[in-house]
C-alpha cells in the first residue's frame, strides 16, 4: 500500500516545512506491521495533514491516527485544519476517475480514502481538476489570445527560469485561500529536486 513519494520526497517536504519555519512531523500507527501514516505541518494557526496513506478496513486505526494529529495541531495553536495537503504543490484527494492513471504532482489513491476521511468529520471544500495532456494536445482556447507564447522549461537558463516561475506562480496563486508565497530561495530547491540530473 506504501505507493506515495519515495523516502528522499518525504524527508525533502519535511527540510522544506522546516526551511520555511513551520512545524512538521510524520506519524504511523502499527499492529506489528504498518497500518496507516500521515504528516502533520503547522504554519501559523493552520495544520495540514498530508503523507496519508492506510490499508483497506482499518477505520479504527485511522480515527486513532487523525485524532492524534489533531490533538498535537490544537496543542501547535492550529485552529483550522486542511487536508490532505502534504506540501505547497501536492494537495487534494482523488475522489473519482480511479480508472486514469497517476499523473505528476496530482493526487492518486484508493477510493475507500474518500469514506476514511468524511468518517472523521472531514468534509469537501472544493474541486480541484486535472486536465490530461501531453505534447501533442492542441491548446484550442488559446487560439483567439495574442502574444501569447507557449514553449518549453529551458533548462539551460535555469536561473532565469527559476525566477520567471517564481514570479508567474506568486502572481497566479496569489488570490488562492491559503496560498503563501514562496521565495526565489524556496523555488531554486523545489525545482532543483525535479531536475533529472
Amino acid at each position: 500500500i506504501w505507493t506515495g513519494e519515495r523516502e528522499e520526497d518525504i524527508l525533502r517536504s519535511q527540510q522544506y516545512a522546516r526551511f520555511r519555519g513551520n512545524f512538521m512531523e510524520f506519524f504511523i500507527i502499527t499492529d506489528e506491521t504498518p497500518i496507516a501514516r500521515g504528516s502533520l505541518t503547522v504554519e501559523g494557526d493552520i495544520a495540514y495533514i498530508g503523507h496519508f496513506e492506510a490499508l483497506p478496513e482499518k477505520e479504527e486505526a485511522v480515527t486513532k491516527l487523525f485524532m492524534e494529529l489533531e490533538r498535537i495541531a490544537k496543542e501547535k495553536g492550529a485552529t483550522t485544519i486542511i487536508t490532505p495537503r502534504s506540501d505547497i504543490m501536492s494537495l487534494g484527494l482523488q475522489i473519482d476517475g480511479f480508472d486514469l492513471p497517476q499523473t505528476w504532482r496530482t493526487p492518486h489513491n484508493p477510493d475507500y480514502y474518500q469514506e476514511y476521511f468524511e468518517k472523521n468529520g472531514y468534509r469537501k471544500k472544493e474541486d480541484l481538476l486535472t486536465f490530461i495532456m501531453d505534447k501533442d494536445t492542441e491548446l484550442e482556447h488559446f487560439d483567439d489570445l495574442d502574444n501569447i507564447i507557449i514553449r518549453n522549461f529551458n533548462t539551460e537558463d535555469l536561473e532565469n527560469e527559476i525566477g520567471i516561475f517564481n514570479q508567474l506562480n506568486n502572481a497566479i496563486f496569489s488570490s488562492h485561500e491559503n496560498f503563501t508565497a514562496r521565495t526565489l530561495e524556496e523555488d531554486t530547491m523545489i525545482i532543483g529536486a525535479m531536475m533529472p540530473y
